[in-house]
């Protein structure tokens, strides 16, 4: 995804937590250890799907029983995609608004 790597604790924890996921990226930010670029990229990844593990096992559950394929391959698909979402998220900001991030601001 193109972000240091101590932004691996921020995105952990975005998994379980919405909350505590932002509030981490916004520290990281303040902190100057994450550009406004790596803010956007971290942001995209944890909007799609956030506080997945959470939300899939207290909502979906009660769809459980209708599934017609095991319980973790939704939970994949959600992960893979948010990775995806960072992606397309970076080569847009690297190719349509690369002049809008020219100074890492």
């Amino acid at each position: 995804m193109d972000v240091p790597g101590l932004v691996g604790l921020t995105l952990i924890t975005d998994l379980q937590s919405t909350d505590a996921g932002a509030a981490l990226t916004k520290e990281l930010y303040d902190l100057h250890l994450v550009d406004k670029r790596e803010e956007t990229i971290i942001a995209a990844w944890q909007y799609s799907g956030a506080g997945m593990i959470n939300n899939y096992f207290a909502i979906a559950s009660a769809l459980f029983g209708f599934i017609a394929c095991p319980i973790l391959i939704p939970l994949a698909i959600i992960f893979v995609m948010k990775f995806v979402g960072a992606i397309i998220c970076r080569i847009a900001l690297d190719t349509i608004y690369k002049g809008d991030f020219k100074h890492g601001n």
